[in-house]
């Protein structure tokens, strides 16, 4: 079975606080990921509709829409494309809807990127298992 090398793989980092999405945006590429990433929901869904993304680090909370909407829309577009939820204040409720639309995982900010980064790894080799 071919591995797939890191720089090969393409991630969308969705987020509308500048900070946290330019964090993970230049420690993604840090390790070798190509990244792109969005501010909000409609420029998530143009630059996901265009483009090859295998994973989506996604937060709840959009300016424009609903982050359960957009996970929603991934999934049905691309059902093998994994999405990790980043949230800055959650529940139960919110991590259970999220899991039951799709997520790979849930986590809550404020977050290390050595926490993140194990998720990563793991959802893209579960991509890699079920294609």
């Amino acid at each position: 079975m071919n591995q797939t090398k890191t720089k090969d793989i393409r991630v969308l980092v969705v987020d509308d606080e500048p900070l946290m999405r330019d964090s993970l945006r230049q420690h993604l590429a840090e390790e070798g990921y190509a990244v792109d990433t969005a501010t909000s929901g409609a420029e998530a869904i143009d630059l996901f509709d265009g483009g090859a993304h295998h994973l989506v680090i996604c937060d709840l909370q959009l300016p424009d829409m609903d982050g359960l909407t957009l996970l929603g829309h991934m999934k049905d577009a691309k059902p093998n494309t994994e999405v990790i939820v980043v949230r800055g204040y959650g529940s139960v409720k919110t991590a259970v809807a999220a899991t039951k639309a799709g997520a790979f995982y849930f986590i809550e900010k404020p977050f290390d990127f050595e926490e993140l980064l194990p998720l990563v790894e793991k959802a893209l080799e579960r991509r890699e298992l079920m294609a």
